[in-house]
């Protein structure tokens, strides 16, 4: 799960994201979805991307995880599910 974690998110245009203590809010045209983060784990926006890091290697499935869950955030927010 790690490699699926180091992907960085293609953040679309009118697409935006809130990082919050253990929380990502996600605002696009189809709505707003709130997604929780594990603890260790923290999410940066570089340029016009979302990373996942991890602090510890013990965290590994939980950091893939983590990036799963705000990707399908994202794209439920401009395709839909």
């Amino acid at each position: 799960m790690s490699r699926i974690g180091k992907k960085p998110i293609p953040i679309p245009k009118g697409v935006s994201v809130t990082i919050k203590d253990r929380e990502l809010e996600v605002k696009g045209t189809k709505g707003v979805l709130k997604t929780p983060v594990p603890e260790g784990i923290t999410f940066k926006q570089e340029n016009e991307a979302l990373v996942a890091e991890r602090t510890m290697d013990e965290q590994a499935a939980l950091h893939g995880l983590a990036r799963a869950l705000a990707n399908n955030a994202i794209k439920g927010v401009t395709e839909g599910f």
